[in-house]
Protein backbone atom coordinates (compact mmCIF):
# COMPACT_ATOMS: atom_id res chain seq x y z
CA UNK A 1 0.00 0.00 0.00
CA UNK A 2 1.46 3.42 -1.13
CA UNK A 3 2.22 6.07 2.04
CA UNK A 4 0.41 9.27 1.36
CA UNK A 5 2.87 12.25 0.21
CA UNK A 6 2.62 15.27 2.20
CA UNK A 7 3.43 17.15 -1.43
CA UNK A 8 0.07 16.06 -3.11
CA UNK A 9 -2.11 15.63 0.03
CA UNK A 10 -5.19 17.90 -0.43
CA UNK A 11 -5.12 20.48 2.98
CA UNK A 12 -7.90 22.16 3.70
CA UNK A 13 -8.96 24.92 6.15
CA UNK A 14 -11.79 25.09 8.60
CA UNK A 15 -11.89 28.49 9.29
CA UNK A 16 -12.71 29.46 5.16
CA UNK A 17 -12.49 25.77 3.66
CA UNK A 18 -9.71 26.96 1.44
CA UNK A 19 -7.86 24.13 -0.09
CA UNK A 20 -4.33 23.75 -1.39
CA UNK A 21 -1.68 20.89 -2.00
CA UNK A 22 2.30 20.92 -0.87
CA UNK A 23 3.86 19.99 2.21
CA UNK A 24 5.61 23.99 2.49
CA UNK A 25 2.96 25.79 1.83
CA UNK A 26 1.70 28.52 4.58
CA UNK A 27 -2.19 29.68 5.08
CA UNK A 28 -2.69 32.77 7.30
CA UNK A 29 -6.05 31.92 9.60
CA UNK A 30 -5.99 35.95 9.65
CA UNK A 31 -6.73 36.54 6.55
CA UNK A 32 -7.14 33.36 5.21
CA UNK A 33 -4.23 33.94 2.04
CA UNK A 34 -2.94 30.66 0.98
CA UNK A 35 0.81 31.90 0.47
CA UNK A 36 3.80 29.64 -1.50
CA UNK A 37 6.06 28.69 1.80
CA UNK A 38 6.95 30.20 5.24
CA UNK A 39 9.33 33.02 3.90
CA UNK A 40 6.54 34.76 1.61
CA UNK A 41 4.07 34.43 5.22
CA UNK A 42 6.19 36.26 7.49
CA UNK A 43 6.47 38.41 4.91
CA UNK A 44 3.14 39.45 4.48
CA UNK A 45 2.87 39.38 8.42
CA UNK A 46 6.27 41.63 8.93
CA UNK A 47 4.61 44.22 11.15
CA UNK A 48 2.08 42.49 12.41
CA UNK A 49 -0.30 42.76 10.57
CA UNK A 50 -1.68 41.17 7.00
CA UNK A 51 -0.35 42.47 4.03
CA UNK A 52 -2.40 41.87 0.85
CA UNK A 53 -0.11 39.65 -1.25
CA UNK A 54 -0.42 41.81 -4.05
CA UNK A 55 1.61 44.79 -2.41
CA UNK A 56 4.16 42.64 -2.08
CA UNK A 57 4.50 42.13 -5.58
CA UNK A 58 2.87 38.70 -5.76
CA UNK A 59 1.12 36.81 -8.02
CA UNK A 60 -1.62 34.13 -7.85
CA UNK A 61 -1.89 30.46 -9.13
CA UNK A 62 -4.01 28.01 -8.82
CA UNK A 63 -5.31 29.85 -5.08
CA UNK A 64 -1.85 29.91 -3.63
CA UNK A 65 0.19 33.64 -3.82
CA UNK A 66 4.14 32.89 -5.09
CA UNK A 67 6.64 35.14 -6.38
CA UNK A 68 6.12 36.12 -9.63
CA UNK A 69 8.43 34.12 -12.85
CA UNK A 70 12.10 35.14 -12.93
CA UNK A 71 12.88 37.74 -14.78
CA UNK A 72 9.35 39.39 -14.16
CA UNK A 73 9.37 41.51 -11.08
CA UNK A 74 6.73 43.90 -10.76
CA UNK A 75 6.91 47.36 -9.20
CA UNK A 76 4.98 46.19 -6.23
CA UNK A 77 8.04 43.08 -5.40
CA UNK A 78 10.42 46.38 -5.50
CA UNK A 79 8.91 48.72 -3.24
CA UNK A 80 7.82 45.85 -0.76
CA UNK A 81 11.17 45.36 1.06
CA UNK A 82 11.95 41.62 -0.34
CA UNK A 83 15.28 41.30 -1.26
CA UNK A 84 16.23 39.68 -4.42
CA UNK A 85 17.09 36.22 -2.31
CA UNK A 86 13.23 35.76 -1.18
CA UNK A 87 12.23 36.73 -4.47
CA UNK A 88 13.60 33.67 -6.49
Amino acid sequence: MPRDDPATNLTTCAGCEASWRGAVRAHCRVCHVTLDDDVLFDAHRLHGHCAHPHSLGLVVAGGVWCRPPAGERTAASWASGLNEDQMT
